[in-house]
């Protein structure tokens, strides 16, 4: 959930999902200020499952940026996740 915390043994899994108020423009998931993954923005909605595979180890924060093609813009509130060495 937003604003959690919690320690991952693998690949951090984000799900998302997307209520826009007009067509989105664009989606980007973000980790610690880097865009590191942007889907397909079409329509007004997103549904998606991102598998962060290229986190190292230690600790992170994640959030997903959406700009609709009327400019507005929203994101979510951040998930902290650290990550194990052996994983």
């Amino acid at each position: 959930m937003q604003g959690d915390s919690f320690t991952a043994a693998g690949s951090p899994q984000l799900q998302v999902k997307i209520f826009g108020t007009g067509p989105l423009a664009k989606i980007d998931v973000i980790r610690n200020n880097a865009y590191i993954h942007s889907p397909p923005a079409t329509g007004e909605t997103a549904e998606f499952v991102y598998r962060d595979a290229g986190a190292p180890a230690g600790e992170h924060y994640y959030y997903v940026r959406v700009a609709q093609k009327d400019g507005n813009v929203a994101w979510s509130s951040p998930i902290w996740v650290k990550l194990n060495a052996g994983r």
